[in-house]
């Protein structure tokens, strides 16, 4: 590559990259333009609140084995859990003390609040037994 391809290189990240990671800073974190650390209360309320449904569900389902399969419970939790992979990927890798990648926390951002709603679905079912 040449010093002038080198050059556009160099340019091109400059004016098209490093811009996007920028982009949390400047409208905020969520769809509601929250501040890194609100954000990351929200996140962390989230994830509280999805671990503490698991556990009522796994519970229920304890309870009463026979309906288990068929409970919208269940198909609630699967949801829940489809919904929170990357938080709770973000969750164990903090607890690990490994490596956060920037499109982890990009996807723990795009993410959180479908996990958010699919825990409230999941509460619903559980209020319902």
């Amino acid at each position: 590559m040449g010093s002038m391809g080198f050059k556009k290189s160099i340019i091109i990240l400059f004016v098209c990259v490093l811009p996007a990671c920028g982009l949390p800073f400047m409208g905020g974190y969520g769809s509601k333009g929250l501040s890194k650390e609100e954000f990351t209360r929200y996140v962390e309320g989230v994830f509280r609140l999805q671990n503490s449904l698991t556990s009522k569900a796994m519970m229920l389902m304890e309870e009463d084995e026979s309906n288990a399969i068929y409970s919208p419970v269940l198909l609630a939790e699967k949801q829940m859990h489809l919904a929170c992979v990357f938080l709770n990927e973000y969750a164990t890798r903090d607890a690990e003390g490994l490596n956060i990648s920037f499109a982890l926390q990009r996807q723990v951002q795009n993410t959180a609040e479908a996990c958010e709603q699919a825990a409230k679905q999941l509460a619903a079912r559980l209020d319902e037994q």
